[in-house]
């Protein structure tokens, strides 16, 4: 078909930061990695636990860094390390449950790049 352009569906990231998350780390990545474009975990350095390899095993980007007690820093700066078109945070030890992941992906694919969810059933602008 002539002059067809193919929709781009809009990207997502997910933020993280984590501290002491072995118990449950893994199905929270778990949860997420095929829904997500990006998985970017910041593991807090006094973690005394095996988050950060099991972080290593889902996520694209993983670093340690530097508690500052300033929760927003630390999430600033994990969303600043995402590159997709949207970002998702999550905590450590929360699960996207599966129909939930299935919303995600149904949203992402009515979204093109640089679109918003302006009037649609999740946002609605005012009348």
């Amino acid at each position: 078909m002539p002059n067809e352009q193919k929709k781009v569906r809009a990207t997502v990231s997910v933020a993280m930061i984590v501290k002491d998350e072995v118990a449950t780390l893994h199905p929270t990545l778990k949860s997420v990695r095929e829904v997500v474009d990006e998985i970017v975990v910041l593991v807090d350095d006094t973690t005394t636990d095996d988050s950060f390899s099991i972080a290593q095993q889902y996520a694209d980007v993983v670093q340690l860094f530097t508690w500052k007690d300033d929760f927003a820093s630390a999430r600033n700066e994990a969303i600043g390390l995402c590159t997709k078109d949207w970002i998702l945070i999550m905590d450590g030890h929360e699960v996207l449950h599966p129909k939930s992941a299935q919303i995600l992906v149904n949203l992402l694919e009515r979204v093109t790049v640089g679109g918003d969810l302006k009037d649609t059933e999740v946002f609605s602008g005012f009348a």
